[in-house]
């Protein structure tokens, strides 16, 4: 079944496509998103001012199918505000985000909608070409997405998702300094919870022109193994005073006040907002009695989960303040 313009007896599924210099594997992708077994409302691309064949490549699928929508920033914005203004044009009831150079699988909205229940958000798992088996599903089952783990760690890709978009208008705010994807997940869970659907369903192309790959290329460099215990509390303080960590520690605060089964990663934040060396003390304390909640998989030693934080903070650059504008 192609996808088609919706019906009534389906819920309107925007997906939402940022492109900049994607000619390469665009095609593949769009031919995987127009081919869902699931109706789609409106296909949104927006584009940050490619160089390349990109729009030519837009405007003839544009052609043949219109409930493609192309827009063309009129600046380049970068990956992370290039995605935050797309996702705020989408008028879909849900909206399902898409990098420019993967491969969707045919049912992937069709699962994700069967999925999603009265949750805020979906995600599903993706895989590269080299990692499909069945061995490797069952490792990732393990990992953990909760709140607790979120505050330290952006875990659910943006091309995993499925939100609603009534829980996209109840963010009060976007910093453009957070990456957009670990935002979305956080106010998910803030905003309703979020759910896994246990199956792959998008074949994740990896490669070194990726946006994410350049991010991390130019903002991560391999440390050490000892360094984070040494230098590790110096970061933390250097990146508490960063505005656009305020800004998102206290949102997460004040919106997980009162709601009992988020009272945990409240307390944990509360720690992370105290000034004083012992507030940090008492962080590592919770991150040690809690590292089942914060680590990736559910196996990490009482001393590496109490210098969780150091370890944390010492790769973060998700702060910077011009990290995502290039």
């Amino acid at each position: 079944m192609t996808a088609s313009p919706t019906s009534p007896s389906f819920p309107l599924v925007s997906v939402v496509m940022c492109t900049y210099n994607g000619e390469k594997f665009l095609r593949e992708q769009l031919d995987s998103i127009v081919q869902q077994s699931y109706p789609i409302h409106e296909l949104l691309i927006q584009d940050d001012q490619s160089t390349d064949r990109t729009t030519e490549i837009i405007k003839e699928y544009q052609a043949r199918y219109p409930f493609i929508r192309l827009h063309i920033n009129e600046k380049n914005l970068g990956f992370n505000a290039n995605f935050h203004t797309a996702l705020c044009s989408a008028t879909g009831d849900f909206i399902s985000i898409s990098d420019q150079d993967d491969v969707w699988h045919p049912d992937k909205l069709k699962e994700m909608m069967a999925c999603i229940g009265n949750k805020a958000m979906c995600f599903s798992f993706s895989a590269t070409p080299q990692d499909h088996s069945i061995d490797d599903i069952e490792r990732r089952l393990n990992n953990n997405e909760s709140l607790e783990r979120l505050l330290f760690s952006n875990c659910v890709p943006g091309h995993s998702m499925l939100l609603r978009r009534s829980m996209i208008e109840k963010i009060p705010f976007w910093d453009d300094n957070v990456l957009y994807d670990w935002w979305l997940a956080v106010n998910a869970q803030l905003y309703g919870g979020v759910v896994r659907c246990n199956k792959i369903l998008t074949n994740h192309r990896v490669h070194q022109e990726s946006a994410m790959s350049l991010f991390y290329q130019k903002n991560y460099k391999k440390a050490k193994p000892y360094l984070p215990y040494l230098k590790g509390y110096q970061s933390y303080r250097a990146l508490r005073k960063k505005e656009s960590w305020q800004k998102f520690y206290r949102h997460i605060y004040r919106e997980s006040n009162g709601q009992k089964e988020l009272n945990t990663a409240h307390r944990i934040v509360n720690a992370m907002l105290g000034r004083s060396f012992f507030s940090f003390l008492k962080l590592c304390l919770f991150c040690t009695i809690h590292k089942d909640k914060i680590a990736a998989r559910k196996k990490i030693n009482h001393l590496r989960a109490f210098f969780y934080p150091c370890f944390y903070a010492y790769k973060n650059k998700c702060f910077n303040d011009r990290a995502f504008h290039d």
